[in-house]
């Protein structure tokens, strides 16, 4: 398919309007779905793929389906705020997590920001957040998580909890990998709950990244003591099932 190279664009004359990408192109349309993402229509979208099976999802009655989460303001001008992909859904709501990296990095102290959705067996996933701090700044995370808090437009897009870190992991043109950040809350979230039904001490959790899917090793090993081989693995296996039977997410026993 032919994708369009650009959307929306300023005139060089107009005045700039901070966070927008401009006014679509002459004779194009962007309109913003019921999901919040962005659509697309005009003579630089293609009609779609040569494999019509492969339209689903991306072209939808000559509209292109960008990905995108964002809006358009009275004006008609453009605002991207994220990706579909990386919209945390809690429930019934949909977060967006670039608002609330908003409001984290709206403290003096933040340097950079991201929140991702933790994995939870009742909500589906919870936000949280990973913040690195500024150069010789000292953060506290209870503190911050109050300043930020009256600026998030929904209480369920409040982060459960907010992990300060040295960097944060990023593609090679310098984009945060959110990827990364999703595997280290999982493992975090399956790790407390193997604490706490008794079996960390026998099961390690091993996250991998396999090409932006996440899939969860649960490494089975023996305890002290313990005898092993094949019934050992057997005893676990049932219990680790029902550990995980409440989380939507790809997992197999090694």
């Amino acid at each position: 398919a032919r994708r369009p190279a650009r959307t929306s664009i300023w005139k060089p004359a107009a005045p700039r309007t901070v966070g927008s990408c401009g006014l679509p192109l002459p004779f194009s349309e962007v309109v913003v779905a019921a999901d919040g993402v962005l659509r697309v229509r005009g003579p630089n979208v293609g009609p779609g793929y040569t494999d019509v099976s492969r339209n689903a999802g991306s072209f939808d009655g000559g509209w292109l389906i960008s990905g995108d989460i964002g809006h358009v303001d009275a004006a008609g001008r453009v605002f991207v705020t994220g990706r579909a992909k990386d919209v945390i859904i809690r429930g019934a709501h949909n977060i967006d997590p670039g608002a609330v990296e908003e409001a984290l990095l709206r403290h003096p102290q933040v340097a950079l920001a991201a929140v991702v959705g933790e994995p939870d067996e009742y909500a589906g996933e919870l936000p949280v957040a990973f913040v690195v701090a500024k150069p010789g700044a000292t953060l506290d995370v209870a503190e911050l998580l109050a300043a930020a808090a009256p600026h998030i437009a929904e209480r369920a897009a409040v982060p459960r909890r907010i992990t300060l870190l040295p960097s944060l992991p990023l593609t090679a043109i310098g984009k945060v990998y959110k990827p990364a950040l999703r595997l280290q809350a999982t493992e975090r979230v399956v790790g407390e709950r193997l604490a706490r039904a008794g079996l960390s001490a026998r099961v390690a959790v091993r996250g991998e990244d396999r090409g932006g899917r996440l899939v969860l090793r649960l490494v089975a090993g023996v305890g002290e003591g313990e005898g092993g081989g094949p019934e050992a693995l057997q005893a676990l296996e049932p219990l680790l099932r029902e550990l995980m039977a409440g989380f939507a997410l790809a997992w197999e026993i090694a």
